[in-house]
């Protein structure tokens, strides 16, 4: 009986020597409860990571602005008469205002793009510097940007976030 002892716990030793010898490389035992804690781990990180992208898309991309794009003059989005086409050669007159509360930015950026086989180009930018307590912007874009017909897009940033995109057609 005590040699059975002397022999297992010389295995036992034996073992202990394999798994601590630098030379050989570790055993690693893939059990259920470290899958389950791996899949658990990286659940929980896809999970913060699509949280996170989502929030970025729906802050930048939010429904509380609205943007009015009119051949006359706008005063405000009640009376104003939101139009997707457009005669070239013409003024552009435009309404931005949150649904709710004031603007809240320092900077307003208009990027118009320009369709060119079915892809939109940067073509000009507006900046306005306003005042965070705003509460709306109205104004036009001169005739001499949309002397051409096609396609266009208006992209609106408040403080280098984009809020809102808009698509319209300037025809001949």
């Amino acid at each position: 009986m005590n040699e059975n002892k002397t022999e297992f716990t010389e295995e036992m030793n034996s073992e202990k020597h394999k798994l601590s010898n630098p030379e050989e490389p570790a055993k690693v035992r893939f059990t259920k409860k470290r899958i389950f804690s791996f899949v658990v781990r990286i659940g929980i990180i896809a999970a913060v990571i699509g949280i996170a992208v989502f929030l970025i898309l729906f802050n930048t991309m939010s429904g509380d602005i609205v943007l009015l794009l009119s051949p006359q003059e706008v005063t405000s989005d009640n009376d104003a008469e939101d139009s997707v086409s457009f005669k070239s050669n013409s003024k552009l007159y435009f309404f931005i205002a949150p649904k709710s509360g004031n603007i809240s930015s320092d900077r307003v950026i208009l990027e118009i793009h320009f369709e060119k086989k079915g892809q939109f180009f940067h073509y000009k930018q507006i900046s306005y510097e306003i005042d965070k307590n705003f509460k709306k912007l109205r104004s036009f874009i001169p005739e001499d940007y949309f002397m051409r017909p096609g396609k266009y897009r208006i992209d609106v940033f408040f403080d280098n976030n984009r809020k809102i995109s808009r698509e319209f057609v300037v025809e001949k």
